[in-house]
């Protein structure tokens, strides 16, 4: 009988579609009926030391714009999901929004799929690491 998870947290890489988009067809399989998708994003943190030259508002632009490409490449595909988006260090906000969320299962893509059962992306090697 197939494993079925309740609240599923699918790491996304907008960079890297073509691989998140399979891990996110994925996600979706393994949500059991009336389970929860949810795709996360996170961008890197703007260094403190050019705070002053990036207003609020365009980082608030950007995330909001960051919202709507997931929420489209969801919809396209004919997934169903809420989206988070969150700025900080990769690793550390997937899994505080893991632990806060009460999620089952964190989906991550590799950045080189042919050998992934060898080397992991870093972001995926340290949730791997951190997840208690």
């Amino acid at each position: 009988e197939k494993v079925m998870f309740e609240k599923v947290l699918v790491a996304f890489d907008i960079a890297h579609q073509e691989h998140g988009l399979k891990i996110l067809k994925r996600g979706q399989e393994l949500c059991n009926d009336g389970g929860e998708l949810k795709i996360i994003y996170v961008g890197e943190e703007i260094p403190s030391y050019m705070d002053f030259a990036v207003p609020q508002d365009v980082i608030d632009e950007g995330v909001e714009d960051t919202r709507k490409r997931l929420k489209k490449i969801a919809t396209d595909n004919d997934i169903h999901a809420e989206i988070v988006v969150k700025r900080g260090r990769p690793h550390v906000k997937i899994l505080e929004y893991a632990e806060e969320a009460g999620i089952d299962l964190i989906l991550t893509a590799s950045h080189n799929p042919g050998i992934q059962d060898f080397l992991i992306g870093s972001t995926a090697a340290r949730i791997v690491r951190h997840k208690k």
